[in-house]
């Protein structure tokens, strides 16, 4: 926290509308966010190394990207996404989405994916439901063990 104290935090919400929608069209359009849960820290990240060098190398980019880490999508859609950010962003264009007939075989946006590259689309754990009912696995302390009864009494006796 030290190295932010007296700084200014610059978050995804903080950016503007028009770098949003940017970065947001620019992922959507190269194919760069799968889940999404790592890409906004990646917006972020680029959005800071395109205020500082406004036609970054592919080189520069996977440099920045460094201390971000992807375990869906892999790192050249990502790099694509962000030059093309960069290249819209330098020229003060918008990205076009992509067109889709939607036929088999053609090239569809993902669902939601602009909001999972701006992190506003939730997960399951951000989820809440009154009444929600929540579980746990355990896993048995004997693997393997052949099991020979089961005492069902207590759960029976629960409704439902």
């Amino acid at each position: 926290m030290s190295k932010v104290e007296g700084g200014e935090v610059v978050t995804i919400e903080g950016m503007g509308e028009y770098k949003q929608r940017v970065f947001a069209n620019a992922f959507v359009s190269k194919g760069g966010v799968q889940c999404g849960f790592c890409i906004p820290g990646m917006v972020v990240q680029a959005k800071v190394l395109i205020d500082k060098n406004p036609d970054p190398s592919r080189e520069e980019v996977a440099k920045a990207l460094t201390h971000n880490l992807c375990r869906c999508t892999g790192y050249k859609k990502i790099e694509d996404s962000i030059l093309n950010a960069a290249e819209a962003i330098r020229e003060n264009k918008e990205v076009p989405l992509p067109e889709s007939d939607g036929k088999i075989g053609g090239r569809y946006p993902k669902y939601q994916a602009d909001k999972l590259v701006l992190g506003q689309r939730p997960y399951v754990a951000d989820m809440k439901v009154e009444g929600m009912l929540y579980g746990a696995l355990k896993l048995s302390d004997h693997p393997r063990a052949k099991v020979l009864s089961i005492d069902t009494g207590e759960a029976e006796k629960l409704p439902g």
